[in-house]
């Protein structure tokens, strides 16, 4: 026999986005969205308290860029940037406890040709 798979919708984010990313923080048990082409904003979803929140939005917009978390920290690698037309350079960053501000770190890439 087969087991009836089911899909549930949880919720809806406050902010659409398009070139977006979701990414799953198990540790602390959320869904973290960033909105992507022409937005800063972020917010994430709490399966503890069943609640969408927004924090404080990145310093540059980026489109499908990469989150990782290290440390309790989420981080924001690179990706590109629709208003500068251009890659980005920037590492971004916010403390998850804190959830204050976006840190960043600025380095440079050299390309070989």
């Amino acid at each position: 026999m087969f087991r009836k798979k089911i899909i549930r919708k949880i919720c809806t984010f406050i902010n659409k986005y398009n070139f977006g990313l979701l990414y799953s923080d198990d540790v602390n048990r959320r869904i973290f969205s960033q909105l992507g082409k022409y937005n800063k904003k972020v917010e994430y979803y709490s399966f503890e308290n069943t609640k969408i929140k927004e924090i404080p939005e990145l310093n540059i917009e980026r489109a499908n860029t990469t989150y990782y978390i290290i440390n309790n920290k989420l981080y924001s690698f690179f990706d590109y940037c629709f208003p500068m037309n251009n890659y980005t350079e920037i590492i971004e960053y916010i403390d998850l406890k804190l959830m204050d501000r976006w840190n960043y770190i600025s380095i440079s890439i050299e390309l070989d040709d």
